[in-house]
């Protein structure tokens, strides 16, 4: 699918409200499934277009060692959300099919190649999506966890599963503050006032 959407994105008519890669970025995703995340917890886990293709080239290649990019910590994930960041807000056309396209597929392809080389299990510190969904998830009334091949749904008050978090690294203080920071700018700057 990510692969279809950044064919049409290079293909595709160059108009943003006709061309679906724009809309699947910034509505689908950016705001549709942050709602989403937030109410029934991190789906993003199940479909982010990098575990599937990591996993299996790693086992082809049988590798099963990283490269130490784990003790970053989520500092990979803090340069990756700051450059989407900064690509939304401030670049002229974060809405180009054809730029979106090319951004996309180029980010995609970086984490894949990092990701091929840690393994699978730094995404969720490493790449700013898994981060950010992952975060967002722990506000979630509904979460699941998974052990093996069993799966268990619990429900709580939004935010209950933040009082069960140990406390976070520099790093991720680092992510949490430029993601609110970010959220809140983005947000501010769509308004007539900020306009004015």
């Amino acid at each position: 699918l990510f692969g279809l959407l950044v064919l049409i994105g290079l293909l595709g008519t160059r108009d943003p409200y006709e061309n679906a890669l724009p809309l699947m970025v910034w509505t689908v995703i950016w705001v549709g499934l942050t709602i989403v995340v937030a109410l029934f917890g991190n789906l993003w886990a199940d479909l982010n277009p990098w575990s599937g293709p990591v996993r299996t080239l790693r086992g082809l290649i049988e590798r099963t060692e990283g490269i130490g990019l784990a003790r970053l910590g989520y500092l990979p994930a803090v340069a990756g959300f700051f450059a989407f960041a900064w690509y939304e807000i401030v670049s002229l056309s974060p809405d180009d099919p054809a730029d979106l396209a090319i951004v996309a597929s180029s980010y995609w392809l970086l984490i894949f190649v990092l990701a091929v080389a840690e393994g699978e299990q730094w995404l969720p510190q490493g790449e700013f999506f898994n981060t950010f969904f992952g975060l967002v998830a722990k506000i979630a009334p509904f979460w699941a966890r998974y052990e093996g091949m069993r799966v268990e749904v619990h429900a709580g008050i939004p935010g209950a599963q933040i009082m069960s978090l140990p406390p976070l690294s520099k790093s991720a203080i680092a992510f949490v503050t430029l993601m609110l920071a970010t959220v809140s700018f983005d947000g501010l700057h769509e308004t007539f006032r900020w306009v004015a």
